[in-house]
C-alpha cells in the first residue's frame, strides 16, 4: 500500500466515520431526550458493560484476521486468506457465546450491587443476547480491513449504526424504555451489520481470491490467530479500560445519573478526533504489508504519519472543543446536561493522547510488535485506574477527566519512544512544539469570543473560526508544518486546483 492508498484509505473511513459520529449524535440525542438523564445513565452503563465484555470475547482476532488476510494477499497465497477468515470467524463466535452465558449469570449482581440499580438487570440480559453476533460483524469487518477495502469496512458499519438510530427511539416510543434501546443497540444492530458484510464478502472479495497455496492446518490457523491476537487482545482490552475505567468509578462512587452526564460529554470530545482516529485503521493492514515487502522508507513515512501529522491535527481539535465544552453540550443534549461540561474541559485532550497512542498501536501490531502497546497500555491502566479512586470521590466528574487526561498522556509518550525505535523517523522540536503553542492561543481567542457572545450558535460558530484561524496561521508561522505534509497538502491542493493557497501559506512560514 502506497502512502497515497493510505491517505485515501484514511480518507475514506475519515468520510464514513463522520457521519457515523453523525448518526450516533443523532442516537444518542433522541436517547437522551426520550429517557432523560436517568435513563440515559442506565443505557450509557450497559453500554460500557457490553464493550467490557465483547472486547474480552474477541480475544483480538478481528485484527488478526485483517493482518494475516493483508499479509497473504501480498504474498499471493489465496488458500490461507480464505482460512484466516473462515477458522478465527468460527473459533470467535463459539468463544463470545460463552461470554454471554457468563454475562447472563452475572447480570443482577452487576446491576444491583455495582451499579445499585436494578433496573440495570434486563439490559445486561439482552447485551448478553447481542455478544455472539458482535463478534461475528467485527470479523466480517476485520476482512473488509485486511482486504484494504475501506469503503465495505465503512458500510458495515452504517448499516449498524442505521440499525441503531432508526431501532432504539423507536422501541422507547412503544414503551420497551432503556431495555428497548439496548436490544437495537446491542443486538439488533449487530445482526443486520454482520448478515450485510458477510453477503458482500462472498460477492465481492472471495470470488476474486483463488483457491491456490499451500493450506495451513486448520488448528495452526486458530492457534496462530489467537496467538497474534491474544497481546492484541490484551492491549484492546486495555485501550478499551482505560477508556471506561472513568465510567465505572463514576458508576460505583456516584450512580447512573452522573454517568449519563458524564456519558454526554463523551462522544463531544471524541468528534473531533474522529479524522486522526480514522488513520488507525487503515494504517494496521498497510503496515503488514509494507513490512512484508520490506519497504523501510514507506513505513517511515507511516511512522512520520501517525506521530507528527496526526498531533499536529489532534491540537487545534481539542484546545477548540474544550474551549467551548458549556455552548457544546447545551447545544447538543439541551441545558439538563449542563454538569457534564465538567468533564468536557479536559476530555478532548485525553481523547488526542489516546487517539495518538491508538494510531502508533496500530503501526506496532502491524509490524509484529503487538506486546509494546500491551505493556505500555497497561502500566497506563494502572494509573489511571488509581487516579480515579483518588480524584472522582472528591472531585466528582472534573476529577475523572483529569485522571484520564493524565494517564492517557503518559501512555502517549512511552508508545511515541517505542515507535521511534521500531521505525526511525526524523522529528524535529519544532514541529512537536508549534502545534502545542499554537492550540494554547487557539484556546484563548476562542473562550474569549465565546464569553463575549450571547447566542450559543453564535457563540460556537465564531470561536470555533476565530481559534481555527489562528492556530492555522500560528502553526505555519511557527515553522510547524513538516516537508512531508507540505508535500501531502501540494497534492491534495492540485487535485482540487487550488495549489496557490499552499503556495501562499508557505510563504507566511517565518521558522525553519
Amino acid at each position: 500500500m502506497s502512502l497515497l492508498r493510505l491517505v485515501r484509505g484514511s480518507l475514506t473511513v475519515l468520510v464514513g466515520s463522520l457521519a457515523l459520529r453523525l448518526g450516533g449524535y443523532v442516537y444518542r440525542l433522541l436517547v437522551g431526550r426520550l429517557l432523560g438523564p436517568d435513563g440515559y445513565g442506565i443505557v450509557s452503563s450497559t453500554m460500557v458493560v457490553q464493550t467490557i465484555v465483547m472486547f474480552l470475547a474477541t480475544f483480538g482476532v478481528p485484527p488478526a484476521i485483517a493482518r494475516y488476510v493483508s499479509r497473504y494477499r501480498a504474498l499471493g497465497d489465496g488458500a490461507r486468506v480464505r482460512q484466516f477468515i473462515r477458522i478465527p470467524t468460527a473459533t470467535l463466535v463459539l468463544l463470545s457465546a460463552a461470554a454471554s452465558l457468563a454475562l447472563a449469570l452475572a447480570a443482577p449482581y452487576l446491576a444491583c450491587w455495582y451499579f445499585h440499580n436494578p433496573r440495570l438487570y434486563w439490559p445486561l440480559v439482552l447485551t448478553a443476547v447481542g455478544l455472539p453476533f458482535a463478534a461475528f460483524a467485527s470479523c466480517v469487518r476485520g476482512a473488509f480491513q485486511g482486504f484494504q477495502d475501506m469503503k465495505g469496512y465503512v458500510m458495515t458499519q452504517f448499516v449498524e449504526q442505521g440499525t441503531r438510530v432508526g431501532g432504539a427511539p423507536a422501541l422507547i416510543l412503544a414503551g420497551y424504555g432503556p431495555a428497548g434501546a439496548v436490544f437495537a443497540s446491542a443486538a439488533l444492530a449487530y445482526m443486520t451489520s454482520g448478515a450485510y458484510g458477510a453477503i458482500q464478502l462472498r460477492r465481492k472479495h472471495l470470488p476474486e481470491v483463488p483457491p491456490d497455496g499451500d493450506p495451513l492446518p486448520p488448528a495452526r490457523v486458530a492457534r496462530e490467530a489467537l496467538t497474534f491476537g491474544l497481546p492484541v487482545a490484551l492491549t484492546g482490552i486495555a485501550d478499551m479500560l482505560q477508556s471506561n475505567v472513568d465510567l465505572l468509578a463514576i458508576g460505583y462512587f456516584l450512580g447512573t445519573l452522573w454517568v449519563g452526564f458524564y456519558d454526554a460529554a463523551g462522544p463531544i470530545a471524541r468528534l473531533p478526533t474522529t479524522l486522526c482516529a480514522a488513520v488507525a485503521t487503515a494504517l494496521l493492514p498497510a503496515a503488514s504489508e509494507a513490512e512484508a515487502l520490506r519497504d523501510e522508507r514507506t513505513l517511515r513515512q507511516y511512522a512520520h504519519i501517525s506521530i507528527k501529522t496526526v498531533w499536529t491535527l489532534l491540537v487545534p481539535m481539542a484546545a477548540l472543543t474544550g474551549a467551548l465544552a458549556e455552548p457544546l453540550i447545551v447545544l447538543f443534549f439541551g441545558t439538563s446536561f449542563r454538569p457534564g461540561a465538567q468533564a468536557l474541559y479536559v476530555l478532548p485532550m485525553a481523547m488526542a493522547f489516546i487517539v495518538l497512542f491508538r494510531n502508533c498501536a496500530s503501526l506496532l501490531q502491524g509490524i509484529g510488535k503487538e506486546r509494546h502497546p500491551l505493556l505500555i497500555l497497561t502500566l497506563s491502566l494502572a494509573l489511571n485506574v488509581g487516579l480515579n479512586a483518588l480524584l472522582v470521590p472528591r472531585l466528582g466528574i472534573f476529577g475523572a477527566s483529569v485522571a484520564t487526561a493524565v494517564s492517557d498522556w503518559v501512555a502517549m509518550l512511552l508508545v511515541v519512544r517505542a515507535v521511534l525505535v521500531s521505525a526511525p523517523v526524523e522529528l524535529k522540536l519544532r514541529w512537536m512544539l508549534a502545534p502545542a503553542l499554537a492550540g494554547s492561543a487557539a484556546w484563548l481567542v476562542a473562550r474569549w469570543v465565546a464569553e463575549a457572545l450571547p447566542w450559543v450558535p453564535l457563540k460556537l460558530l465564531a470561536g470555533f473560526s476565530a481559534g481555527a484561524l489562528v492556530y492555522t496561521l500560528l502553526v505555519v508561522a511557527l515553522g510547524g508544518i513538516s516537508g512531508l505534509e507540505w508535500e501531502i497538502l501540494e497534492r491534495g491542493a492540485e487535485r482540487i486546483g487550488a495549489p496557490r493557497l499552499v503556495t501562499a501559506l508557505r510563504r507566511l512560514q517565518l521558522v525553519g
